[in-house]
This record gives structure tokens, sequence and C-alpha cells, in this order.
């Protein structure tokens, strides 16, 4: 956007797609080979039962994939005030080269990639968690109050480095919640959240901009943090209660 206009940006996302397009088509023509072998595979009555029995809802939604869902919920109500509203953000405070921000976050989110899993190892993963939400509360705080470009890029590393961490975390943990027949119903329940999230997040927070100014847009997303860090808390306080911890 530093160099060019919105009309090139929607011609680069729309080559990008057509990309990944293509490389799906290749995807589907394996899936179909393995769904032709699972075809001629018997399938035990128990099974079977199990999901004539689960209900409709249970058919689209897997019930312990949940609690991590609803955390990503929020994570995706809040960060989707930077993916909307940085820009503009950044326009109405005379802040120049906002592609800077956004170049660094990407960058810190692909560093925490390579730390969160060593970092998972050595302390708990719950722990790690809570931290980073924490820090995402924190950084969209900072936005709201940053005034120069710099200010934005140290929140940047803060944003990228702990969304980068939390979303295959929650990830993980909603798969592994679940037996190995239902992770791909506990994968799909789990990206509905984040999905919803995305979507139902741009349009409140911009229904609210009418009313609000931009700072206090970030503002309230960082409170959100409060109820994404609750709703982990609870998660645990359950697992304990649960396995009699």
């Amino acid at each position: 956007m530093e160099v060019s206009d919105y009309t090139v940006l929607y011609y680069l996302t729309g080559v990008v797609s057509l990309i990944a397009l293509l490389i799906s088509v290749r995807i589907e023509t394996e899936n179909r080979d393995r769904k032709e072998v699972a075809a001629y595979t018997p399938r035990p009555p128990s099974k079977q039962h199990s999901l004539d029995a689960a209900g409709h809802w249970n058919k689209l939604v897997e019930p312990r994939a949940i609690p991590p869902s609803v955390v990503v919920l929020f994570v995706s109500l809040a960060t989707s005030t930077v993916m909307v509203f940085l820009p503009s953000f950044a326009i109405g405070n005379g802040i120049s080269h906002i592609g800077v921000v956004f170049a660094v976050q990407a960058a810190a989110l692909m560093l925490s990639r390579f730390i969160v899993g060593p970092w998972t190892v050595k302390m708990d993963p719950r722990f790690v968690m809570s931290v980073n939400l924490l820090a995402l509360g924190i950084a969209l705080a900072g936005i709201s109050f940053a005034s120069t470009l710099w200010e934005l890029v140290i929140c940047a590393v803060l944003f990228g480095f702990a969304n980068g961490c939390l979303i295959p975390q929650l990830n993980a943990m909603a798969i592994t919640n679940t037996d190995q027949a239902n992770r791909g119903k506990a994968n799909a329940t789990f990206y509905i959240a984040l999905d919803f999230g995305i979507g139902a997040g741009a349009a409140g927070w911009g229904l609210l901009s009418d009313f609000l100014e931009m700072r206090w847009i970030f503002l309230l997303a960082s409170f959100i943090m409060i109820f994404a860090l609750s709703s982990l808390f609870y998660m645990e306080s359950s697992r304990r209660t649960n396995t009699g911890i």
C-alpha cells in the first residue's frame, strides 16, 4: 500500500487465491483416491451406532474442542481490530509507512513458531498461553495509546509474537482433547470459532467505530483478553476437577 493502491492489492490477492485453488485440485484428487479405498472398508457397527445417536449438533461440532475454541473466539474478536482498523488508525494520527508495522508483525509471528515449541516443553502449556494472552492484551492497549511509527512497531512485535504462539497452541489443544476419529471435526470446530471471531469482530468493531474514536476500539479489544483468560482458567479448573487433581 505504500507504493500502490487497492486495485493492485486485490489483483495480487486474486492471483494468490488462484494459485491456492490450483494446489487444492491435487489435494482433492488424492483425497478422492483414499475415499474410494475407504468405501470398501467395512465400519464397525459400534462406531456407526454412536454416529447416529450423536445428534445433529455433535455431527457438526466436537464438544471436547469447544473450550479452546471459545478462547480462540475471544482472541480473534480482539485481533480483528488490527487487521481491519490499524491502517485507518495510522492515517488518522498522521503516521505513515504503516506497511513497516505489518512486516514487523509478520516477522515476529514467524519467529514465534520456532520458539513456542521449546518454550512449551520447558514450561506448562497453559502458563505459556496465559502469558501470551496477557501480552496480546498489552499490545492492543499499547496500540490505542501509540502516536508514532516506532511505538506501533514495538506493539507489532509483541502482538505478532503472542498471536503466533497462541493460535497453534490452542489448535493443538482442541485436537488432542479428542480421540483420533474425531480430530478432523475438532479442527473444524476450532476454525469455525476462529473465522467467526474475525468476521463478527470486523463487523462489530466497524459499527462501534461510528460512535467511538479508533483508539477506544483497540482499548476495548484489549479488555476482551480478560474473557479469554477467564475461559482458559475455567477450562483448566474443569480439567483438574474431571481428572481429580
